[in-house]
């Protein structure tokens, strides 16, 4: 927020000292600019009923400590009403004529009030008695612009941020003014932990304050509910309780393995928490009870008809194909958001969380995914896909896993796209391109779901199966590229051809790369065998010398020993 646009600033505060601790560095700033701020005092802070405020006989000397914090932030001393004892303030008819009228004798185009949120009764009753104020000097078409709440001791959910960096020193100098109340409580050290929690997230900022704005527009409009921030949450559609979140549908289609329970348990400890499951029974048999985990899960279960039931007995197939399936999932579930998981893979806790949130900042997406690690049935990563988007890759082959998408159903109802039921494989790859004809994906970096290669029955990863991935990502190319323009074809074999020469161009800068590497430790090895050979003729050297001067030492010991025996 830029203070220089907050034009004449009233700040209320109940006692001396709120308006520093909640506001100071923003005074500052506002003084600074040459705005000439101003402070209204509704106590003496007398501290009746609260003697954590300083004693009665601090009274005169707290509005004297106002007036010198004041100095030291550069605005005008306080000025004080009287008649309003210090916890004593109530939502009254008193006090909101007294504030009204301060608002009009000083033109106020901004007023600061305490947070909603604050514990202390004489906050609680300023914060409701000026936000009436507010609205009567409205009504009487004066113009105030909008209004601050501030917090002091406790925090406010705030939708503004002032970065007060550059005037901290001179706030916690003003609030060493304040030494009745220091003696009290520690009050400079949490304003300063709050300064600096309010600064996280934002760069460059050691200390900021936070308040939540309501401009005047939003008060004629909504009248005091404007200044909840709940309320406020509401106008904008966004989530109070869980429920009040975007619904997930998780889609599963189920050939009644032991593998759904963990399936089922995955999504269950999903921290994201509006969900709900849609299991559709593709076994060709009746299906067993849900293995549901120890959790308020809501889970349903779709059997299919009498007639599939027959064409499956018929067929001696499962009841309902890969396809078939979906689409059936498609329809019975009502949520705006879906996403699909086969039995027998699973998703990271964040996993739906990650997702939502990614469509939540790109509006104009169809879909979020993110990343999936393939394993074996022993748990080895094969491989990972976590690529970035590209309309063109997805044309030309699949790269994304069907859990580690997120799409809008209700987007994908409103277009008709549906899955292909004359696919038995890769059927989500084909819807996956009709759903990106409508809008972009958004990519959310970082693996959170799983893909255990090996556990179904789709045979798409054994090349001697008809139903081989490679036999069937032919055959839809082949059929789509009857649909595409020339110019469509073009594009989509140029971005892969750019690709693939970006990737033999990097493959062979690495191979460049480890040739040289290989070379130097070639040479190091060189040099180390000759090291070392150069160390085994120097220990032979230093064996020799040291054998030498033994021999030298030793002569005397050997004429003696020759003399006593004769020789």
């Amino acid at each position: 927020m830029e203070p220089r646009g907050l034009g004449r600033v009233l700040c209320v505060a109940p006692h001396p000292d709120d308006e520093v601790l909640g506001a100071g560095g923003l005074l500052a700033q506002l003084a600074d600019a040459g705005l000439d701020p101003k402070v209204l005092l509704l106590t003496h802070g007398e501290a009746q009923g609260e003697p954590s405020l300083g004693p009665p006989q601090h009274a005169g000397g707290r509005v004297q400590e106002s007036a010198a914090a004041a100095a030291r932030l550069g605005y005008a001393p306080p000025i004080t009403l009287s008649g309003f004892p210090d916890g004593g303030l109530r939502h009254s008819p008193a006090l909101i004529d007294a504030l009204a009228r301060a608002y009009a004798e000083h033109a106020s185009q901004t007023v600061l009030l305490p947070a909603l949120s604050e514990p202390h009764p004489d906050h609680q009753a300023v914060a409701l008695a000026g936000l009436a104020a507010v609205l009567q000097r409205l009504e009487a078409g004066q113009g105030i612009e909008r209004v601050l709440f501030y917090e002091v001791g406790s925090p406010t959910i705030p939708n503004v941020w002032v970065d007060i960096s550059a005037v901290a020193e001179r706030k916690w100098a003003a609030i060493e003014a304040f030494g009745s109340q220091l003696r009290v409580q520690p009050y400079l050290e949490q304003a300063q932990a709050l300064a600096r929690v309010r600064a996280f997230g934002h760069t460059g900022c050691a200390a900021a304050e936070a308040f939540f704005s309501v401009d005047a527009t939003a008060l004629r409009q909504q009248g005091p509910a404007a200044a909840a921030w709940f309320a406020q949450r509401r106008a904008h559609a966004l989530a109070l309780q869980p429920a009040d979140l975007p619904r997930v549908a998780v889609l599963i289609r189920s050939m009644d393995r032991d593998c759904l329970a963990d399936a089922l348990a995955s999504v269950a400890a999903q921290t994201y928490p509006n969900v709900e499951v849609w299991v559709l029974n593709a076994s060709g048999r009746r299906h067993r009870p849900l293995p549901l985990p120890d959790s308020a899960l809501v889970c349903h279960l779709i059997e299919p008809t009498e007639a599939e039931t027959e064409d499956a007995c018929a067929s001696q197939s499962p009841a309902l194909g890969r396809a078939q399936a979906a689409n059936r999932l498609m329809e019975a579930a009502d949520a705006p958001l879906a996403i699909f998981l086969d039995d027998d893979d699973l998703l990271f806790p964040e996993h739906l969380e990650r997702l939502v949130a990614a469509l939540e900042r790109a509006p104009q997406a169809v879909a979020a995914y993110a990343g999936v690690r393939v394993v074996d049935a022993a748990g080895q990563t094969i491989r990972e896909y976590d690529l970035p988007w590209a309309p063109q890759r997805l044309r030309g082959i699949n790269f994304l896993p069907i859990h580690g998408v997120l799409f809008r159903r209700d987007a994908a109802r409103r277009a008709q796209v549906r899955f292909d039921e004359t696919l038995p494989v890769l059927e989500d790859w084909h819807f996956w391109c009709q759903l990106a004809a409508i809008g972009p994906f958004e990519h959310v970096p970082g693996i959170s779901a799983l893909y255990r290669q090996g556990q179904g029955h789709s045979q798409l990863a054994n090349p001697a199966h008809p139903q081989h991935w490679a036999v069937w990502h032919r055959r839809i190319l082949e059929r789509e590229l009857s649909r595409w323009s020339a110019a469509q074809a073009a594009d989509i074999l140029v971005w892969h051809a750019v690709a693939l020469d970006a990737r033999e161009t990097a493959w062979q800068a690495t191979q460049g790369q480890l040739r040289a590497t290989q070379a130097r430790l070639h040479d190091t090895e060189a040099r180390l065998h000759d090291t070392e050979a150069r160390l085994r003729a120097a220990e032979v050297e230093l064996t020799l010398i040291h054998r030498s001067r033994i021999w030298r030492w030793t002569r005397p010991l050997r004429v003696l020993a020759r003399a006593l025996r004769g020789d």
